[in-house]
């Protein structure tokens, strides 16, 4: 399986809520945090961390890519 491939799968499993492994949800959470990138640029009122002066959390950021990638794509 290649990245790609290994990406494509995890993302069709975020779409279709059935996740690749049950572990509640964490291996999803993992996976959105770390490899897809803030959709936002700084100053973007949509991002849940908009005005945070403090360490965002993973949950926090996680929530709002989940958003973006549930969103349709601005035009």
């Amino acid at each position: 399986m290649t990245n790609l491939e290994n990406m494509i799968d995890n993302l069709k499993a975020i779409k279709e809520d059935s996740p690749l492994v049950d572990d509640g949800g964490s291996a999803e959470e993992a996976f959105v945090y770390y490899n897809i990138p803030c959709p936002y640029t700084m100053g973007d009122k949509r991002a849940h961390c908009y005005n945070c002066d403090s360490c965002i959390p993973r949950e926090m950021c996680s929530a709002c890519k989940y958003e973006w990638l549930n969103q349709e794509v601005d035009t």
